[in-house]
C-alpha cells in the first residue's frame, strides 16, 4: 500500500475550492432572497413610486408607454403640444386612451404616489404617531387669537376679528377650500421648496390671518415671532394610487407627465430644473392620512432663512441655517 501525502500547494488549492464551493452555495441562498425580498417590495409598491420630479421615472415611462398596445405616432403639432390643448394626446397616440384607461396603465405600473407637505409643527413626534389630521380652519383661528393674545400686549380684539374675517371673505369668494377640513399636498417638490411661506406660518390659512392683521407694527411682530416659532419640515407621504380619489385633479397630473414624457423622448428637449418645469398642481386630500404613508420629513435650507436654530423632536438634534 502506498501512502500519498498533498502537497502544500494541493491542500491550499483543496482548501480554496472548498472554500470557494460554500461561498458559491451561501451566495446563491442569499441571492435567492434578494429576489424574494425584491418580489416583495415589488408586491407592496415601494419600488414603484411615482416622483414627478424623477427623470429615472420619465425613462420608466417611456418603456412602458413604448411597450403598451398604443402605436406612438410623432408628427405632433408643436402649437397643440405647447399650449397644452385637450386633444394633444389624440395626436400622439394612434388609438387614444381613454381617462379610464390612463388611470389603469399607470395603476398597472405604480401602486404609490409620493407627496409633499410643507408645514411647522411645536412637534413631529405625534404625526408618525397618529398621521396627518385634517385642518380645521376653526382650530386655526383659535391657534392665532393665542398667538396674538399671548404674545401681543397691545392688541385690539377688533383686529384679530377683522383678520379672521378678511381671510374667511378671502377664502370664500377664492373657493379654496370646499367643506373648511383638507389637507393640501404639492406633487412636486421642487414647488413645495419654493413656498417657504407655509413651513414659516405652519399652514396657508395661518400664513394669510397674520399678513390680512390690518396694524402693520403687529403685522410685523407676528411675522417675525411665526419665523422663529414651530419645526420648518417637509413632510414626505407615499400615498397608495388608488387613495387619489379626485380623478380631475389625477388627470391633470397624468397629464403633465406625458407632457413631460413627450418633450424628453419625443423632442428630446433637455429637461432642467428651472421653474418652468415645476409642476404647480397641488392635491388637496378631505380625509385623515394614515402614519404608515409617511415615509420620512426633511428639513430643507430653503425654510430655514432667516430663522433662529430650532430643535426638532424627531431627529433629536438641533438644527441651524448653514
Amino acid at each position: 500500500m502506498t501512502l500519498k501525502l498533498n502537497h502544500p500547494k494541493t491542500k491550499l488549492k483543496n482548501n480554496f475550492l472548498q472554500a470557494l464551493r460554500w461561498c458559491k452555495e451561501k451566495i446563491g441562498i442569499y441571492i435567492k432572497k434578494l429576489v424574494l425580498f425584491g418580489h416583495i417590495l415589488r408586491g407592496t409598491g415601494v419600488s414603484e413610486i411615482l416622483k414627478y420630479s424623477s427623470r429615472q421615472l420619465l425613462s420608466k415611462l417611456n418603456k412602458i408607454i413604448s411597450n403598451s398596445c398604443y402605436n406612438l405616432k410623432f408628427d405632433i403639432d408643436q402649437e397643440n403640444y405647447n399650449c397644452y390643448q385637450p386633444n394633444w394626446l389624440n395626436e400622439i397616440f394612434s388609438n387614444p386612451p381613454s381617462n379610464k384607461d390612463l388611470r389603469l396603465l399607470f395603476t398597472k405600473h405604480f401602486s404609490h404616489i409620493e407627496l409633499y407637505h410643507a408645514c411647522s409643527p411645536a412637534k413631529l413626534t405625534p404625526y408618525y404617531e397618529n398621521g396627518l389630521k385634517l385642518l380645521d380652519n376653526k382650530r386655526i383661528e383659535g391657534e392665532f387669537k393665542e398667538l396674538v393674545t399671548s404674545k401681543i400686549e397691545d392688541y385690539d380684539i377688533c383686529d384679530i376679528n377683522c383678520s379672521i374675517e378678511k381671510t374667511r371673505k378671502f377664502y370664500n369668494n377664492t373657493r379654496r377650500v370646499s367643506s373648511g377640513e383638507n389637507i393640501c399636498f404639492h406633487y412636486d417638490k421642487r414647488h413645495a421648496l419654493s413656498q417657504p411661506s407655509f413651513s414659516r406660518y405652519g399652514g396657508e390659512y395661518m400664513h394669510y390671518l397674520v399678513n390680512n392683521y390690518p396694524i402693520e407694527e403687529i403685522r410685523k411682530k407676528l411675522n417675525s415671532i411665526c419665523n422663529n416659532e414651530g419645526i420648518p419640515t417637509l413632510i414626505i407621504i407615499q400615498l397608495p394610487l388608488k387613495k387619489i380619489k379626485n380623478d380631475e385633479c389625477f388627470k391633470k397630473y397624468i397629464k403633465e407627465l406625458l407632457v413631460r414624457w413627450a418633450s424628453r423622448y419625443v423632442y428630446k428637449e433637455h429637461l432642467n430644473n428651472d421653474i418652468n418645469d415645476v409642476s404647480v398642481i397641488t392635491y388637496t386630500c378631505n380625509e385623515n392620512i394614515e402614519r404608515r404613508y409617511i415615509s420620512r420629513h426633511e428639513h430643507p435650507q430653503e425654510f430655514c432663512v432667516n430663522r433662529e436654530e430650532f430643535y426638532c423632536d424627531k431627529c433629536k438634534k438641533r438644527i441651524s441655517r448653514k
